[in-house]
């Protein structure tokens, strides 16, 4: 059985489609699969005392606490970094570096407590290991769960990439639900 549309339907069609897009309705698929890159995003699987795929860093003169929480903002886990002192520096939970393309634009997001300002860090990797880190943007100080996110592009050297959510004062930051995305080309 076929149909035919008269051009009134068409642009009734045409119209219906295009407001269904503007107000999130419809999803137009993008060029690239948007595939979280994080592994463990939620921080939901252990490997021993910490989450897979996840491991801790802590920068300059700090004493600093981490923990793989038994709450978060979905599932039952999180991590949380506790800083008590600070002469200098940062303390930060940080995934496993995934593979970029150079030249590609790249979403982050997560969603984090803290009763600090903290700082999010772009930290690309050359090929020879070589890291060129670039401050995406601060983070206001948050009660509760908060989301944060940011859209970059990868410098023409950068092979892989860590994206870190750093404490850089005494007090305490918790992460769940973090997103890597591979935007465009």
């Amino acid at each position: 059985m076929a149909f035919r549309l008269t051009m009134k339907t068409k642009v009734v069609i045409t119209a219906l489609v295009t407001a269904m897009i503007a107000v999130g309705l419809w999803v137009v698929p993008s060029a690239v699969a948007a595939t979280n890159l994080i592994a463990n995003p939620s921080m939901e699987t252990a490997a021993g005392s910490v989450p897979a795929g996840w491991f801790t860093d802590v920068w300059g003169t700090n004493t600093s606490t981490f923990t793989h929480a038994t709450n978060g903002r979905t599932g039952s886990r999180s991590v949380l970094v506790t800083m008590t002192q600070r002469t200098s520096g940062d303390a930060k939970w940080l995934a496993d570096p995934v593979a970029v393309t150079p030249g590609a634009t790249y979403s982050y997001s997560d969603f984090y407590i803290s009763g600090v300002t903290t700082q999010v860090y772009a930290m690309y990797i050359d090929a020879a290991g070589n890291y060129d880190v670039r401050l995406l943007a601060n983070a206001p100080a948050s009660a509760s769960w908060r989301q944060f996110s940011a859209t970059f592009t990868t410098p023409s050297t950068a092979a892989r990439l860590i994206v870190s959510h750093v404490l850089p004062a005494v007090g305490s930051l918790q992460l769940d639900d973090v997103s890597g995305l591979r935007l465009s080309e």
